[in-house]
């Protein structure tokens, strides 16, 4: 038998495998899918998720069987057409008069996204807040203030990085009185940081520091659900912002990292 005749038959069993494991994947019921709530990604049987081209590993997804040209199936594409967050494509994949959804519905739509920036090595000594509030899976408000640090001086390096100094915080208020501002705007919200143990910790050590009662925020990490993802140089925030389409320019200024948060964690929470 000729070498390309072996590598012909070595591919169709391959091809024919593959399909068979297809086949075989466990589904649920397509009366399950609420096409009427906010769909967020519709993938195809490879595994992957795409968001407008770009490609990553299933995150807390379902698979589903919908017959082809059903109204369920009509419905999907439509959602694909009408989406911004998808390029006009159809990702639906039909075997054997199958066709493999998976969909994942956003469950972060309302939260307060919070950058803290610091003067020093102290967790205690933020000396900038940025907060944005988002509801319903929109912005809808933000917040930046200054913050007199405590304690009161700034490290060489923490400058480099943020711009800030000593005298740009001089008469700022303390932070307990810009968290009086803020608090009532995160009431009843899960907070989100990129790298929830540096913001966090921040937060609860400035509380301990004015003799506050800590409230125990609910507080999620947008560093941590993009470590899921594949194919990125690293998981810094405006490496995973810039993934996910957003342009961060102005990087360590507390409100612009706030709002880049708020964007990735619309994708990975």
């Amino acid at each position: 038998m000729k070498k390309k005749h072996i590598i012909i038959i070595i591919l169709a069993v391959l091809v024919l495998a593959g399909l068979f494991t297809i086949y075989k994947l466990p589904v649920k019921d397509s009366e399950a899918i609420n096409l009427d709530s906010d769909v967020t990604i519709i993938i195809n049987s490879t595994g992957l998720n795409y968001i407008d081209g770009k490609a990553y590993p299933k995150i807390d997804t379902k698979m589903y069987s919908v017959k082809k040209d059903s109204e369920q199936h009509k419905k999907i594409k439509e959602i694909i057409g009408n989406t911004k967050l998808y390029r006009k494509k159809e990702f639906c994949i039909s075997l054997f008069c199958r066709t493999f959804v998976c969909v994942t519905k956003k469950s972060m739509d309302n939260f307060a996204a919070i950058d803290f920036e610091t003067a020093n090595n102290e967790r205690t000594s933020i000396c900038s807040v940025g907060v944005v509030i988002v509801r319903n899976g929109e912005i809808a408000d933000r917040f930046y203030s200054l913050v007199h640090p405590e304690p009161d001086y700034y490290l060489y390096w923490n400058t480099r990085i943020h711009g800030l100094t000593q005298e740009d915080t001089a008469h700022a208020p303390v932070f307990s009185e810009v968290w009086k501002q803020v608090a009532p705007k995160i009431e009843g919200l899960p907070l989100v940081a990129h790298n929830k143990a540096f913001d966090e910790g921040c937060l609860k050590a400035v509380f301990r520091t004015y003799c506050m009662d800590y409230p125990d925020y609910e507080f999620y990490c947008t560093y941590q659900a993009s470590r899921k993802l594949k194919g990125l140089r690293n998981h810094q925030l405006h490496t995973v912002a810039e993934f996910f389409g957003f342009d961060l320019k102005n990087h360590h200024h507390a409100l612009a990292d706030a709002e880049a948060c708020a964007w990735i964690a619309r994708y990975v929470l």
